[in-house]
């Protein structure tokens, strides 16, 4: 879309409403990503959290069920795939980012969710 305004390809001129209707897109988009990505590591630390709890209660009870309990909490904690995905993974993010350098953009939004 940006590209189709070039002065080279076509003499349209960007106006201030149009910049800012692309950017509140944008905002939103990140916006969006942002929520996805905390509301899914809450959900995480919340099933995590359950999952300890039933370890300790699970104590003696049997070592299957323990060893069962522990291979589900290393299993949730080292998935990578997904809303738990860093976001220069995200193969359509790349897809267009590339074409406009905003790799460097995308580094910074994976970011994002670590700050807050």
């Amino acid at each position: 879309m940006l590209l189709a305004r070039h002065p080279y390809l076509e003499h349209w001129d960007f106006p201030w409403p149009l910049i800012l209707v692309f950017l509140l897109n944008l905002a939103a988009a990140v916006y969006c990503a942002i929520v996805l990505r905390l509301g899914a590591e809450k959900a995480r630390r919340t099933v995590l959290d359950r999952l300890r709890d039933r370890l300790l209660g699970a104590a003696g009870t049997g070592k299957e069920r323990e060893a069962a309990l522990r291979l589900v909490i290393q299993q949730i904690q080292q998935e990578q795939e997904g809303a738990f995905g860093p976001l220069t993974s995200n193969p359509i993010l790349n897809a267009l980012a590339v074409p406009i350098g905003g790799i460097s953009l995308v580094a910074i939004l994976e970011q994002l969710p670590r700050w807050f």
